[in-house]
């Protein structure tokens, strides 16, 4: 190798689910251990 290297752009987006109409977060995707945030994914 000459040593140079390439750039590569990384992008996280963090899941967001929707479970009978709210917003939640699993907890490694089980559905038991789920965090509700809201009723209205638009907000």
């Amino acid at each position: 190798m000459d040593g140079s290297f390439k750039r590569i752009r990384t992008e996280i987006f963090p899941a967001i689910d929707v479970i009978g109409g709210q917003v939640v977060r699993l907890l490694q995707g089980d559905f038991e251990r789920k965090t509700v945030f809201g009723d209205s994914p638009a907000e």
